[in-house]
């Protein structure tokens, strides 16, 4: 991540940060990266609220697993992983029902 400054087509600065991310490799071979950008000032009251929603979900008391949408672990927070739902800590490749069956 980083930011830079950008010029809107009116002619004046914008600060705009930057994020890169490399995307899986295709079958027949070469790099591909995916690449964000968002107004800097925009980007900073997101992080601002994402740190409330990060604070709450490392300090719950109540087990909390975020998925996408095959069922993959995104994040497991430390109550879910202190009551051993699972036979191990689930990584990003685990699907709820081979990692926790039953």
């Amino acid at each position: 991540m980083g930011t830079v400054t950008a010029w809107h087509r009116s002619g004046h600065p914008v600060e705009v940060e930057v994020w890169a991310a490399p995307v899986r490799a295709r079958p027949r071979g070469g790099t591909t990266v995916l690449v964000f950008a968002a107004e800097a000032r925009a980007a900073q009251r997101i992080r601002g609220s994402w740190v409330v929603w990060d604070g709450l979900f490392a300090r719950s008391p109540v087990g909390i697993a975020l998925f996408d949408a095959r069922l993959r672990f995104l994040r497991v927070n430390p109550a879910l992983e202190a009551m051993n739902v699972c036979r191990r800590p689930p990584t990003s490749a685990d699907a709820w029902p081979k990692c926790c069956p039953g």
